[in-house]
């Protein structure tokens, strides 16, 4: 709840500042309505790599922190936010220089193609900050401090976005002032984002916690099969008595196998996507199968 809750709430209000945003874009001609969705529906291929990039550094921190390798995470993030903001840079000039035959794919007619090309050529070349907020983010999560994103996009992406085109449109009222909103408060978000990743104290955020009486163990699993989790399983299992045993994709085969021979009878597994394509290779589906029906989990 910790992490998920401020992360639930941020992406809550900030979808309603965006209805808000676009209370403002259906004001203008329909052209400009057809002009603008087109954009979202590219926009929403644009982030696919960039959210990629974003979710893993969570699991990539949150793990190699947990474990206390703290030169690790540094070189991953600092590699993470290269490769998003790389990637977004480049999407950018590929979208700015197709972006009328990229609008044009959504829209028919030729009005909606210039406002929607127009609204892409504002903000494309700050794309790359929207990259950055975004894995600064997800960093900051994988560190346990979810509070910091959240509060840092709803003040930029929400109250300054919001007040920024409800004051600007009274003086320009143009599609060009609502695109704008993006690339400023992207530029707000990445700005703070900066400075506590440089200045705070974040990568030792678990070392912080331990201290406080939050024990968290390190395995050190092997890659690929590796069956000496499941005795050191069962020994933690059996020295900590937890209630349940809540597992994630294919630990399922450790965990759930480690929990029953500690007698521990209630196993609830996550399935991130369809439980039969979660599973990799044969021997693992019939694992997850098998636990399935045996209502082990």
């Amino acid at each position: 709840l910790a992490v998920g809750m401020p992360a639930g709430i941020q992406q809550a209000v900030t979808s309603f500042a965006n209805v808000f945003v676009q209370s403002y874009i259906n004001a203008f001609e329909s052209a400009c309505m057809a002009g603008w969705t087109s954009y979202n529906k590219l926009d929403a291929f644009l982030l696919i790599p960039v959210m990629s990039i974003s979710m893993a550094s969570t699991t990539f921190v949150g793990q190699n922190l947990g474990a206390g390798k703290h030169d690790r995470v540094k070189k991953g993030v600092a590699f993470g936010v290269i490769c998003s903001c790389s990637m977004a840079a480049l999407l950018s000039c590929v979208s700015y220089t197709f972006a009328p035959q990229l609008i044009g794919f959504f829209s028919e007619t030729q009005e909606a193609i210039d406002f929607g090309t127009a609204h892409m050529r504002t903000i494309c070349p700050f794309f790359f900050l929207l990259a950055f907020s975004h894995c600064i983010a997800a960093i900051m999560r994988g560190a346990g401090k979810a509070t910091v994103p959240m509060f840092t996009m709803l003040i930029c992406w929400c109250l300054i976005r919001v007040t920024y085109i409800s004051v600007a449109m009274r003086f320009v009222n143009q599609l060009t002032t609502v695109s704008w909103a993006y690339p400023l408060t992207w530029s707000c978000s990445s700005i703070v984002f900066l400075i506590y990743f440089l200045k705070a104290d974040w990568i030792h955020n678990f070392d912080r916690m331990e201290a406080q009486g939050i024990r968290i163990l390190y395995l050190d699993k092997k890659l690929g099969l590796d069956l000496s989790m499941v005795p050191k399983l069962i020994t933690i299992m059996k020295q900590e008595r937890p209630d349940v045993v809540h597992t994630h994709l294919d630990v399922i085969k450790y965990a759930t196998a480690a929990a029953k021979l500690s007698g521990i009878s209630r196993c609830v597994h996550t399935v991130h996507s369809v439980a039969h394509k979660e599973a990799e290779g044969r021997i693992q589906k019939i694992i997850n199968h098998t636990y399935y029906k045996l209502g082990w989990s």
